[in-house]
């Protein structure tokens, strides 16, 4: 078994969500974008890799919901997606909620939404928000967070959402170029 961490994380304005497709509620809107995300990167690690067995591990912070249970509807629906699109594939989805002070992983992965967030709200920052935000699109090889990358990136991906029907794309798309180890490929 390898392990590896990666980050991937989905940007979306709330002014560009339909809420005619998710009856009218924006916080079904957020966990049915949040499943979609899970959902399409493990599909592309199994397309990816196929004869292995996957096991996805996901640790979330407290998912922002009215609903209690957000974490396992993700974890139900994504598995059950997974079976229904790849017959015959073994997968293992287990999605379980932490809180990140308990959790170094999750803790280093609200630093780097924090910086991405922060960079697209382009709001007035702390000097030490904009100092991580520096960092951070330095080891990607940028001069800032504002952009997003390729879908096929793998170790670090940024997804800022667009409507398709207005097709108002305010992001670029740029190559990661990793400063602290391989390029992803």
């Amino acid at each position: 078994m390898r392990r590896w961490m990666a980050f991937h994380c989905l940007i979306v304005e709330k002014a560009v969500v339909n809420k005619e497709f998710h009856d009218g509620d924006f916080d079904l809107a957020r966990r049915k974008h949040f499943t979609m995300l899970l959902t399409n990167k493990m599909k592309r690690c199994m397309t990816r890799h196929t004869g292995r067995d996957h096991v996805f591990r996901v640790w979330v912070d407290p998912i922002a919901s009215r609903y209690s249970k957000a974490d396992e509807v993700v974890e139900i629906i994504s598995a059950s997606t997974l079976r229904k699109e790849l017959p015959g594939r073994r997968v293992d989805v287990k999605v379980s909620t932490w809180d990140s002070h308990d959790a170094d992983a999750i803790q280093v992965c609200d630093l780097l939404l924090g910086a991405c967030v922060s960079a697209w709200n382009a709001k007035g920052s702390s000097p030490r928000r904009e100092a991580v935000q520096k960092r951070v699109a330095e080891c990607l090889g940028w001069e800032h967070l504002r952009w997003d990358t390729y879908r096929t990136e793998r170790k670090f991906n940024i997804w800022m959402f667009h409507d398709p029907v207005r097709d108002q794309r305010k992001a670029t798309s740029q190559k990661v170029t990793l400063k602290h180890g391989a390029t992803s490929a």
